[in-house]
C-alpha cells in the first residue's frame, strides 16, 4: 500500500506539468496558502473554466473543490459555449498545484484562465 501511495505521488509530480499547459498562469508563483505577491501584498487569484452543463460534471468538480461556483448563463471571458457551464474558483487557502492539477487533468476541462476583475 505504501508503495502504491509513493507511485501515485510520483505520478502526480510527473503528470502535473503536462496538464499545466491548460492553465494560463504560473502555479509556481503561489505559496502554500494559495496566495501570490510580496509579503506585504499577498493576494489570491480567481480563475474560470468551462464544463459540460450536467449534474454529473458539477458533482465531479465539487469533489475536487467544493468552493467552486457555477455561473449558468454567464459565458465569462473564457466564452463557455452552448451546453457548457462556467465555473469560477479562487486560489486562497488551497494547495493550488493539487486542485488546479486535478481540474486540468479532467478530459472535459480544456483550459483554466485567470480572472482579472476590472
Amino acid at each position: 500500500m505504501k508503495k502504491l501511495a509513493l507511485l501515485l505521488l510520483g505520478c502526480l509530480a510527473l503528470c502535473l506539468p503536462a496538464e499545466q499547459g491548460k492553465i494560463d498562469f504560473d502555479l509556481d508563483a503561489f505559496d502554500r496558502e494559495g496566495l501570490l505577491g510580496p509579503a506585504d501584498g499577498k493576494r489570491s487569484v480567481d480563475y474560470e473554466f468551462c464544463i459540460p452543463d450536467s449534474e454529473k460534471h458539477r458533482r465531479e468538480i465539487h469533489r475536487i473543490d467544493s468552493n467552486i461556483h457555477f455561473r449558468p448563463g454567464s459565458p465569462g471571458r473564457i466564452a463557455c459555449g452552448e451546453g457548457m457551464l462556467r465555473c469560477v474558483g479562487n486560489t486562497q487557502g488551497k494547495d493550488v498545484r493539487e486542485v488546479l492539477g486535478k481540474l486540468a487533468a479532467l478530459e472535459y476541462v480544456r483550459e483554466i484562465r485567470r480572472i482579472d476583475w476590472e
